[in-house]
């Protein structure tokens, strides 16, 4: 399973938008299909710190958060398909399905 990253979205940066967000979320070129929109929307990996997690968790090095996303995309014979988002920044890995 191969993924491409389209873009680099830092629209939160700082926490503007919401402090418990990514501030660092890469677009992937996988989708999933948003219902109440109709239309395809991109799977975002979430990659950077988060201003104020609740939990105040450590983010990982770089190589932690890769080795999370080849272990997600082993366990899902589907790959990204159908995730709203992978969450790669912490010690246990969340994602959100469709």
């Amino acid at each position: 399973n191969e993924v491409y990253i389209a873009a680099v979205d830092v629209s939160n940066f700082g926490g503007r938008l919401d402090p418990n967000r990514a501030e660092v979320s890469l677009v992937t070129d996988r989708s999933w299909f948003d219902s109440q929109s109709g239309r395809q929307r991109p799977t975002m990996l979430l990659w950077g710190r988060s201003t104020a997690h609740p939990l105040h968790l450590l983010e990982l090095p770089v190589a932690n958060k890769i080795q999370h996303l080849r272990n997600v995309l082993k366990a899902r014979p589907s790959g990204l398909a159908n995730l709203q988002s992978v969450d790669l920044r912490f010690d246990k890995v969340y994602f959100r399905e469709n």
